[in-house]
Parts: C-alpha cells; structure tokens; sequence
C-alpha cells in the first residue's frame, strides 16, 4: 500500500458512525510543493466546517499586526481601551483588585488569571460549556460574559508565571481591537480572509453550507451563541494553513517567529500556550521508543487542528468534527505525520 492510500486508510478508520461522523486532513509541505489531503465518512476534502477554538490565533494575528503598526502594545494595560464599567470588578484576588492591572498580552497568552465564562462553573453551579453541548442555544453577548465572570473566583493574580485557558481573554481581546480599529471583529476577520483568498472561510452565523457540530452523533445548535461572539469561524484545511503559512512566516508580525518556545506556559496537559499560540508536544517519557516532534499552532474543541512541524517543515489541518471525543485527532495527526515524512518519497503535489 503506497502512502496515499494509507493515508486514505488511516481518516476511514477513524469514522465510527457514532463520534465521528467525518473527517478531513490535509499536509503541505513548507514551501507547498507536495500536497496530501484525503477525507472520509460525511466529509470531502474542501467541506467547511467549524474550527471552535483556532479562531484565537487569527484573533492574535489580528492583534500582533496592530501592535507591530503601532496602533497597540502588549504593555498596554487593557484599562486604556476597555470602559471602567466592563471592567471594574472583573478580577478580585485575595481581596486586592488586579482589574487594572491587567495587559494586553496577558489576555493573549491566558496569564490574566480571568475565569473563562465557558469553563468555570457560574453562580448557579453549572458551566456554559455543559449547557451548549447539552444543546442549550444560547446567546453569551460580552456584557453577560463579563456579568458571569465578575460573580467567579479568579485563577490567580496576573502575570505570576501561570496560564489558565479561558475564552473570556479572547472576548476582551475582540473588543479592544474593535475599539481601536473602529471596525467590527467579525468585519476585521473577514477583511483578513478576503486579503489572504481564503475563499472558504467566513464569520459565523452565514447563510452558507457547512458540517454541523456533532456530539455522540448528534448536532448541536449554537447558531445563538455564535451570533453573540462575532469570532466563531467556519474554514475547510486548504485555507486553515494558508492562514497558519502566513502567520508562521511572519505576514502579520515579524515577531511571531520569535516566539518559538519563548514564553510557552502549560494549559492543558501536553498542550502549553504561547503569545496567541499552542504548542503541542509529548514528553519522551511517554513515547521512549521515537522522540515525537513539537507542533505550533492550534486545536479546537470539536477535534480541529492547524499545525506547523518546524522540525519537518510540514503544515498539517483537518478536522473530526467530533465534540465528543475530540482528543482522537492528535492521534490521527501523530500517524498522518509519519506518513508524511521530510522525504516525501511519495511526490509532489498529490491530492484526493
């Protein structure tokens, strides 16, 4: 079996009919010269579909294109942007308010210490995130997020050397570039996709097809929630690393290519967050037999990825579209990898 068809074997394996529905993945070579791709299940190739939390490194090309303009600052404290009233309150630590002091870069790399409003429990006990998986359709605009978050106990006091992944940082971030710019996050996201010809991504809700957000195969409604936030995007693997191949090349920032394992805290075991940036890397301990290569980029909730090897200068996207069992696309991505080898013995430029 020739690498393309296993490939193709390795994303119909992982179709279950159940969690996962579909699947669609793709790598590109750093100087996109060889090409694979292969889908399966309810999936083609170029389906759209949702890609939940990589939306927070477009939001941060976003930001380090302004900073490196000029028009903001990492050291900017968030006060010089945000009204008193939105953030008065918003983080109170052993009885001392560091609402103030809190910056713009702590909201990037999740080291403010704020509550996310999805993931913390709320005053009622329970967590937004529950209740939008159980199909709770909901609107969360930024005037309830910051009333759910004031009533929460913070992570920590800011910038202490820690990182708690949060949402809330990101809706924050939205704002103060929608300040600045005068311009909505949702117009700024689309400015940026029309400016890279990434024909297949667009702001959520849109009335253009796409795959559903599945959980133990069946879809979950959040056209609410998505009409609140303004940043949930829609995006198929061709335009996810277009995207990450400007992002890593420094089309935004020159800076972003000094960010490589430079402030990289941990969040979710074995992911650690960096300046806007995931990275994922699995110790040698728990892979004894084949030292496995750092990953940077980022992952969503319903098993999406969009990843640079800088050790394999290999791009890797796709999706599992699975809210469910989101975590098995690290396992795909991990095996599609070893096909996908730095000899590409198997071509230039194949695609299915």
């Amino acid at each position: 079996m020739n690498k393309e068809s296993k490939l193709k074997s390795l994303v119909e394996k992982a179709v279950n009919g159940k969690d996962i529905l579909g699947i669609q993945l793709r790598l590109e070579s750093g100087d996109g010269n060889v090409i694979q791709s292969a889908a399966a299940g309810n999936m083609q190739t170029e389906t759209p579909f949702y890609i939940a939390s990589i939306n927070k490194i477009m939001i941060s090309a976003l930001a380090l294109r302004l900073c490196y303009q000029g028009s903001i600052h990492l050291s900017d404290k968030i006060s010089k942007y945000l009204p008193s009233a939105l953030i008065s309150g918003i983080h109170i630590w052993k009885g001392r308010e560091y609402s103030w002091e809190i910056t713009v870069q702590q909201l990037m790399s999740h080291t403010s210490g704020i509550p996310c409003y999805l993931l913390k429990k709320q005053a009622n006990g329970r967590r937004g995130m529950d209740d939008l998986l159980a199909g709770k359709n909901e609107a969360w605009p930024l005037e309830r997020v910051v009333r759910e978050v004031k009533q929460m106990k913070p992570h920590f006091a800011p910038g202490n050397g820690k990182a708690a992944y949060g949402e809330t940082n990101f809706r924050l971030l939205g704002r103060i570039l929608e300040i600045v710019t005068r311009k909505s996050i949702s117009d700024l996201l689309t400015e940026m996709f029309d400016e890279l010809n990434m024909r297949d991504t667009f702001v959520l809700p849109k009335n253009q097809s796409f795959k559903p957000v599945i959980r133990h195969g069946k879809e979950i409604p959040l056209e609410a929630y998505w009409r609140s936030t303004g940043h949930d995007i829609v995006s198929t693997a061709r335009d996810q690393i277009t995207f990450l191949r400007a992002f890593i090349k420094g089309y935004f920032s020159p800076e972003t290519m000094l960010n490589y394992d430079k402030g990289f805290l941990p969040i979710f075991f074995p992911l650690h967050y960096g300046l806007g940036v995931q990275k994922f890397s699995i110790p040698r301990w728990l892979s004894p037999f084949e030292a496995q290569p750092t990953f940077y980029g980022h992952c969503g909730s319903v098993g999406s990825i969009a990843f640079y090897v800088p050790e394999h200068d290999v791009y890797i996207s796709g999706t599992i579209n699975s809210a469910g069992k989101p975590r098995v696309i690290f396992r795909i991505m991990l095996k599609a990898l070893r096909l996908f080898n730095s000899k590409y013995s198997f071509g230039p430029r194949v695609e299915n």
